[in-house]
């Protein structure tokens, strides 16, 4: 009982931070267009600035790679953790992409496994071939990986006084935090 409680509940709060994006991305739409678009492009690029333009970029290709590895390890170890969190991260970069997409920038390739950035690249092939190992490898390398998104996502929001880029960004390391916090809770178990 006490493991359907605690599931129950983990998947209790991602709803309530899907919800939380949503709303709030709700909240700056009017008409399905973007008002941040209607200001337009090189006024808010010049706001936000290059570095937290890239930023964002690199952190949509980085949870990409979150949701990647977590559905390809949910295939490998049929663990129900791994593939909620890979709906949820998919949640994450649209909420990522959301922000990029006023600024006139596309998302890059969504090709599962496959990335623009040739760092996320040989890191998506490294996670994979350590959780493949076992059971354990691939608890350990999902916990890195929202380890190495929680510190990059604290990072921007030290960059960077964008008001709607703190608000989603926030709100997608709380999610990430509490990732981390259930996908810990697995060591005990294996």
């Amino acid at each position: 009982m006490n493991g359907l409680f605690a599931k129950n509940k983990m998947m209790n709060n991602r709803k309530i931070i899907c919800a939380l994006v949503l709303f709030w991305l709700a909240t700056i739409t009017s008409g399905g267009t973007c008002m941040a678009a209607e200001k337009g492009h090189a006024e808010k690029n010049a706001a936000l600035g290059a570095d937290t333009l890239d930023a964002l970029r690199y952190i949509r290709e980085e949870v990409r790679l979150a949701r990647d590895l977590y559905g390809a390890l949910s295939d490998i170890w049929g663990l129900d953790v791994f593939g909620n969190t890979a709906k949820s991260k998919q949640s994450f970069m649209n909420a990522v992409s959301f922000l990029l997409k006023p600024y006139g920038f596309d998302d890059p390739t969504d090709d599962t496994g496959k990335f623009v950035d040739s760092d996320l690249q040989e890191l998506y092939s490294y996670l994979i071939d350590q959780g493949k190992v076992s059971r354990n490898n691939a608890i350990d390398v999902t916990i890195l990986i929202e380890q190495t998104v929680i510190a990059d996502l604290n990072d921007v929001l030290l960059q960077t006084n964008e008001k709607d880029v703190h608000k989603v960004l926030t709100l997608l390391m709380e999610g990430s935090e509490n990732h981390l916090h259930e996908i810990s809770r697995y060591l005990v178990m294996y």
